[in-house]
C-alpha cells in the first residue's frame, strides 16, 4: 500500500502537520526554485502573472518573438475559433 515511510507519514498526518514538514528536501528545493522563477516574472508583485508578464516570460525563453506569434495564434478549429 505505502511505498515508503514518507508516503505513509504524509497520508497519516496531512491534515494535522504543516506542509513543509511533509516534504522531502528535494521537494522543498523544487518549490523554492519555482517560487524564485515566478517572482522573477511577477514584476508588480501581485501574486499572479498578467498577460504582459506571461508574454515577457515567453520572449525570454525563446517561445515567441512578436505579439502575433503567441503559442495559440496558429491553433484554430474548423470554425476559426482558437482552441
Amino acid at each position: 500500500m505505502f511505498r515508503n515511510y514518507g508516503n505513509w507519514f504524509r497520508s497519516r498526518c496531512k491534515n494535522n502537520a504543516r506542509m513543509e514538514y511533509l516534504k522531502s528536501p528535494d521537494e522543498i528545493r523544487q518549490d523554492n526554485n519555482i517560487e524564485a522563477i515566478f517572482n522573477t516574472f511577477d514584476k508588480d508583485n501581485s501574486g499572479s502573472l498578467d498577460i504582459s508578464e506571461i508574454f515577457e516570460m515567453f520572449i525570454q525563453n525563446g517561445m515567441a518573438s512578436s505579439a502575433t506569434e503567441t503559442p495559440y495564434s496558429e491553433q484554430k478549429n474548423e470554425y476559426g475559433m482558437h482552441r
